[in-house]
């Protein structure tokens, strides 16, 4: 019992360690709920990519420290800029003031629900998460079921590249997508950001544990929280938002064929961050200009792209198509 109560902590880590940067550098451009729950993860594959492309290049070996010094330099950098323009703005003679928070109460839908736009970043990520729990807790009950040990890995030829190359990167320091599976497949590029997250929990967890705790935090609680937040963004109410994230584990191919039985990792990463990514182009599409909704739709696909590739040209393909 205390190893499986072990393991959710390391998948709960794992959550954190995927949303949290990315919320911190947005939360100094006060991005409303949504879209910060929405693309919080986008940003932050895209900062850890390349963080461990330049930590690479500088001979610095990713691990805990150097990543948590990453953030705190990114983080400095953004406040630097957002003080510096604040008070080129109160030094000018039409400057106005800062709006404050209003103390009022939040927008009211027409059935008396707050709406996206109403929302505090507290009260969202409350119904986010009771919203998102029973289909978290059914997938990774269900999957920890089948495994029957947390450290059981599929004899499978893309699991095990996955398992070397977490492997190697905690043995080397080397995560970087241009470099690091050179060792093993004698490739010059692979996307490794999946693995340099899992590499994390390594002080934690065997390779095995780790890795599993990763598609863990992807198939049982990123996908889920990302449907939500799409059909949160579509405009449907929370109960029925809970029923989005249920429907989309109904299926075998999402994400239980690409998570959990073929061992995709990096495609699997890039898929679950798709939902999330259209939720944050579905609530923008409201008040934004076109032309900045072009760049952050084109922003979110490099990003994607960070993740695998393929994701950064499916969100283009699909942006065309709904753009149209």
């Amino acid at each position: 019992m205390l190893t499986y109560a072990a393991f959710v902590g390391l998948c709960v880590l794992a959550v954190v360690i995927l949303f949290l940067p990315g919320a911190c550098v947005l939360s100094v451009f006060r991005v409303r709920p949504l879209a910060l729950l929405g693309a919080s993860p986008v940003l932050t594959v895209f900062m850890v990519t390349v963080a461990t492309v330049l930590l690479e290049r500088a001979g610095i070996a990713w691990s805990w420290g150097t990543a948590s010094a990453a953030l705190v330099l990114i983080m400095a950098v953004l406040l630097i800029g957002v003080l510096r323009r604040r008070r080129r703005g109160s030094a000018g003679t039409g400057a106005r003031p800062e709006r404050e928070p209003s103390d009022g109460p939040s927008e009211e839908t027409p059935e008396g629900e707050s709406s996206p736009r109403g929302e505090s970043l507290g009260a969202f990520l409350g119904r986010l998460v009771i919203a998102t729990a029973p289909v978290a807790l059914l997938q990774g009950g269900l999957v920890l079921r089948i495994m029957g040990r947390t450290d059981a890995i599929l004899q499978n030829h893309d699991v095990m590249f996955h398992l070397n190359l977490i492997e190697e990167i905690g043995a080397t320091g080397d995560a970087s997508v241009l470099t690091s599976s050179w060792a093993i497949s004698g490739s010059a590029f692979y996307p490794s950001t999946f693995h340099a997250l899992a590499a994390l929990l390594l002080g934690l967890a065997d390779v095995p544990t780790a890795f599993n705790a990763e598609l863990l935090c992807l198939g049982a609680v990123l996908l889920p929280a990302s449907l939500v937040l799409l059909t949160r963004a579509i405009g449907l109410r929370w109960w029925a938002c809970s029923l989005a994230g249920l429907l989309g584990i109904a299926t075998m191919w999402m994400p239980g064929f690409t998570f959990f039985y073929n061992g995709q990792a990096p495609a699997g990463l890039a898929a679950a961050l798709i939902p999330g990514a259209l939720a944050v182009l579905f609530d923008a599409a409201r008040t934004v200009r076109p032309r900045t909704l072009v760049l952050l739709g084109g922003a979110l696909s490099i990003g994607l792209a960070a993740a695998h590739p393929g994701g950064g040209q499916w969100l283009i393909v699909t942006a065309c198509v709904l753009g149209t």
